[in-house]
């Protein structure tokens, strides 16, 4: 038994994001659903100096990310769901 699979199409390119599962984990492409969780984690300057990026000041730059990135979810948290 595979411990995870993958979910694509066909024509699957570096465009377009795979859904990674495991009995623990869901790895998903983010989406505007996500922004208010992206907005707590990337608005705290502890965080963002660690990243090449500007802490956030606003909703909207969580938003604009929509698409960019990875949101892990532990399942039996059920954060980002």
């Amino acid at each position: 038994m595979s411990l995870w699979r993958a979910t694509m199409s066909k024509d699957f390119s570096p465009s377009s994001f795979p859904q990674l599962e495991t009995a623990r984990l869901l790895l998903r492409e983010t989406s505007l659903q996500d922004a208010e969780a992206t907005f707590a984690v990337f608005s705290d300057p502890s965080v963002t100096q660690f990243h090449d990026l500007d802490t956030f000041t606003s909703i909207k730059e969580a938003m604009s990310t929509t698409g960019y990135a990875y949101a892990v979810i532990e399942r039996r948290a059920k954060r980002f769901e």
